[in-house]
């Protein structure tokens, strides 16, 4: 009798096991694009949590170890609290920087204890350089490269579409949601290239963001005698034409979108014959988002160091003189005179030396933030730290980003700590040895807050609702520029006299101007109603005992939409 009740009692306990065990949270992990992803880019991540029983507050801490024993090793940290975890889908920007180690993720308590966790690997997920996404169906591949996803799977962030080199939508029957829209659109200003397929399939997309970001207005259908359906519209301004189909319509419209670029497709992807697929595909640029990296590096190397006026000149070339009229006047001995001049020497060398070198000494960081606002319908931010260490310190900085910072990696690791921390609302933390310099990129949403009101009569009027001024701006009319000068805050109206070419805008700050200089290429502002402006600020920041010195250069690139 003892026996059976023992092996019920066993029994008994391996259901309650297996009962809790199923009760525990779980997280799974969907990665990149169909599970691809570019090293050195931002990553969408998704992480899909089930098994909780009872809501909780806790966060997702993501860690990724980077190099090998030759290359020098580093580490990444990215800690993102939730107020309120539940069974769910969270969808996250990660930057990856490498595929040798698998990334780690942890659900964790608020009082950091693991509750779950996954391991994922990356070495056979990683794809050399930026990749078509195609979303939707299409008749035949588009590219061997390319990676197909659900239209569910399309981030709802601009920068999660990093890795992507063009982006094609086919034959969607949901469509898209306005985030994932608003997204590409952001995507696409900041410089990426959007591939799009209309004819029957037009009306499951129709948004008002792709109303915005198409080459043409006022679409609409009609029924060809073959029974193909096509889109045609009115041209914006700069929109232009390539090839022609076999029956004499129009193969491909392109517009220039921000830094990016548009190719409308009139017909539906199953319309089109195989030579005319071919023809589409030769003529899709790469995307090329808007770099600042190499704009920062500069202006960090010209960054001002606070030096004396010539007032501190003249007050120690005086004190001098007055030391030695009382010494030579005063003092009779000759060994007293010679002792008087060498302690009134070294007494004004220290003084001057350390008051020369004070910028050195008092602040331990020099940090450059150059920042680039652009807004069409919709507006984005790219942001570049440049920073400089005086000293071996550990630094924190940021706190006000949504999204993580991405460090710019060399590729040796070595002789340097590269591990980078960033929790969300607190910023991020870098250990920096003296000298050194370190690189940095981030990007998110945002709206300018600032109205331009053109009525096409020469007379303009600009609502700033910035916090500051913006100390030195242009408009711009159809390739005219007008210089505003100093815009401040609140309402201003201006008369536009006899502009020059837009090519010729030269912006008195040295810094503004390179910035200008750097980003008009990237830019199509000779159509249409265009503010530029810009602004540069320096502060003291002082954390943790750490002095930083702060400069940040924001340059805005603003279209006026329609003239009202």
């Amino acid at each position: 009798m003892v026996q059976p009740r023992v092996g019920k009692l066993v029994l008994c306990l391996l259901l309650l096991v297996a009962v809790r065990g199923i009760a525990l949270p779980q997280i799974e992990v969907d990665l990149g694009f169909a599970g691809r992803f570019v090293p050195g880019r931002m990553t969408p991540i998704h992480l899909i949590v089930s098994g909780v029983e009872r809501p909780f507050s806790g966060y997702f801490r993501i860690t990724e170890e980077i190099g090998n024993t030759w290359r020098g090793e580093a580490s990444s940290l990215i800690e993102i609290p939730i107020p309120l975890i539940s069974n769910g889908e969270y969808e996250q920007l990660l930057p990856l920087y490498d595929f040798t180690h698998p990334l780690k993720v942890f659900l964790c308590a608020s009082d950091g204890t693991p509750v779950a966790s996954a391991e994922v690997s990356l070495r056979d997920r990683k794809r050399e350089g930026a990749f078509p996404l195609l979303v939707g169906a299409f008749p035949t591949p588009v590219d061997t490269e390319a990676v197909a996803v659900a239209s569910s799977d399309l981030p709802v962030h601009w920068l999660a579409y990093d890795g992507v080199k063009s982006l094609w939508v086919g034959r969607i029957q949901a469509g898209l949601s306005h985030e994932q829209w608003a997204a590409i659109a952001r995507w696409t200003l900041a410089g990426g290239t959007l591939v799009l397929f209309s004819g029957a399939d037009f009306y499951p997309l129709d948004s008002p963001v792709l109303r915005e970001l198409i080459p043409i207005s006022n679409p609409s259908l009609t029924t060809e005698e073959d029974g193909v359906r096509i889109l045609s519209g009115e041209a914006r301004p700069g929109s232009r034409y390539i090839g022609e189909r076999a029956d004499g319509s129009t193969l491909l419209f392109v517009r220039n979108y921000g830094a990016g670029t548009v190719l409308l497709i009139p017909v539906s992807a199953f319309d089109l014959t195989v030579e005319e697929s071919v023809a589409i595909r030769a003529g899709v640029p790469p995307a090329k988002v808007v770099s600042l990296s190499g704009l920062n590096a500069d202006l960090l190397e010209e960054m001002p160091v606070d030096r004396p006026g010539f007032s501190v000149v003249f007050l120690v070339v005086g004190i001098s003189l007055m030391s030695l009229t009382l010494i030579i006047s005063k003092v009779r001995s000759p060994k007293r005179i010679v002792l008087s001049l060498i302690s009134v020497a070294s007494v004004l060398s220290v003084l001057s030396g350390l008051y020369l070198n004070q910028a050195k000494l008092v602040n331990d960081v020099c940090t450059l933030k150059t920042t680039l606002y652009v807004e069409a319908s919709l507006g984005y931010q790219i942001d570049c730290y440049g920073l400089f260490a005086n000293r071996t310190t550990t630094v924190r900085c940021g706190g006000e980003e949504a999204l993580p910072v991405m460090e710019v990696l060399p590729r040796d690791l070595r002789g340097a700590d590269y591990d980078i921390d960033w929790v969300k609302g607190e910023g991020l933390s870098l250990q920096l040895t003296h000298g050194e310099r370190r690189a940095l990129r981030w990007g998110e949403d945002c709206t300018i807050p600032i109205t331009i009101r053109y009525a096409g009569d020469e007379e303009v009027e600009i609502e700033n609702g910035l916090p500051t001024s913006l100390s030195e701006a242009y408009l711009l009319v159809d390739g005219q520029a007008f210089s505003l000068g100093e815009i401040g805050i609140g309402t201003w109206s201006y008369t536009l006299d006899e502009g020059i070419p837009f090519a010729r805008i030269q912006l008195h700050d040295a810094s503004l101007a390179a910035f200008y200089d750097t980003i008009e290429p990237w830019y199509s502002v000779d159509k249409g109603v265009w503010l530029i402006g810009g602004r540069v600020s320096d502060s003291l920041v002082v954390q943790d005992g750490v002095r930083q010195k702060v400069r940040v250069v924001s340059l805005y690139v603003l279209a006026g939409g329609e003239d009202e």
